[in-house]
């Protein structure tokens, strides 16, 4: 649960974001600010839904393509559900720099930056709780403010 922030250099908005995952199906639950520019997104194998509070929905085979179709460029929605979580997403790494406990600082992957800015500690586990990941004048920053780790004992347990 948190904050998102996208932008292109020319457009981009923010609001709360939900984003619930298990196995290979993931769900994000979107809401601007005042109610404005909410979305859904379900994300399963072969298939990508995007439903808008307008009533509107679009659908594409994979997440990649919704989102071109629906913003106009490439997102890295897959990539973002590895990033998130501290983890590089599978291919080429070009940098990795790490802090002296083992976390993510800076990653240099499939074009974009992603920089690390903050951890808190969930279920006895450093997770990200703050992150921005650039391409050129595209910008996506994260904002935690929870998560909820099924199945990992809580600190202590």
């Amino acid at each position: 649960d948190g904050k998102l922030a996208i932008s292109d250099g020319e457009d981009g908005g923010s609001g709360r974001l939900q984003w619930r995952s298990a196995f290979e199906t993931s769900r994000l639950d979107f809401r601007g600010a005042l109610g404005r520019g909410a979305w859904q997104m379900e994300i399963m194998p072969g298939r990508a839904v995007l439903k808008l509070a307008s009533g509107e929905t679009w659908e594409a085979p994979d997440v990649t393509s919704l989102v071109v179709q629906h913003v106009g460029w490439r997102v890295p929605v897959d990539a973002l559900a590895w990033w998130v979580r501290g983890l590089e997403a599978p291919g080429v790494v070009q940098q990795r720099i790490l802090d002296d406990e083992g976390r993510m600082t800076l990653l240099k992957q499939h074009g974009w930056e992603v920089e690390y800015q903050r951890y808190g500690e969930f279920a006895g586990m450093a997770m990200p709780t703050r992150l921005e990941a650039r391409n050129g004048e595209r910008h996506v920053r994260l904002v935690l403010r929870g998560w909820t780790l099924e199945g990992v004992p809580e600190h202590g347990s």
